[in-house]
């Protein structure tokens, strides 16, 4: 980037890392198919943010994701 950004909505797309769900609440973001990272960028239009409390996730394994309890509830509620 050549400047500064201080709205979301200038920007094009975002680049985020996807993790895809294994098995309750554990979830990785390697690729099935030859161990690669997944991303995707998506339309800052086509993201929802939250601006509210972020809790640490435990980056000792940066490719595995473990589902606290009520996150694991809010997986849950949309995986119906």
């Amino acid at each position: 980037m050549s400047s500064d950004v201080d709205s979301v909505d200038s920007l094009s797309f975002i680049s985020v890392i996807l993790y895809r769900h294994l098995s309750g609440n554990y979830f990785t973001c390697q690729s099935p198919i030859d161990g690669s990272k997944l991303f995707v960028h998506l339309s800052a239009k086509n993201v929802v943010y939250y601006l509210g409390k972020v809790l640490s996730i435990d980056s000792t394994d940066s490719e595995m994701l473990i589902l606290n309890s009520s996150d694991s509830k809010i997986f849950s509620f949309f995986n119906k």
